[in-house]
């Protein structure tokens, strides 16, 4: 455990986030977090981008996928979204995404 955040039952685990990456940086040399879909949120992964750190974040199963004005797919959480959904695709519609 590299960091700890204690809230009351009205905040969301994401929330959380961004404090908990501050803290593991502190003590490791972190370029790599895995969370599970609470963190699913674009902010994260933005939040993430930012600091250098790359996102393994458990997409849900109703995610969307954001695609610019210019038709290609926007923000590294569509792309993973896009991902999944294409292989999803190739292995005969086993959903590998949960809710």
């Amino acid at each position: 455990m590299l960091g700890v955040e204690i809230t009351d039952e009205k905040a969301s685990d994401s929330s959380a986030l961004p404090s908990l990456t501050y803290q593991s940086k502190e003590v490791a040399n972190v370029d790599t977090e895995f969370m599970d879909g609470a963190y699913d949120t674009y902010e994260n992964f933005r939040e993430l981008d930012t600091i250098g750190i790359k996102p393994v974040i458990k997409p849900r199963k109703t995610g969307v996928i954001l695609s610019s004005s210019h038709g290609y797919i926007a923000g590294r959480r569509s792309q993973y979204i896009y991902e999944i959904k294409k292989m999803d695709m190739i292995i005969g519609g086993r959903s590998i995404i949960t809710a």
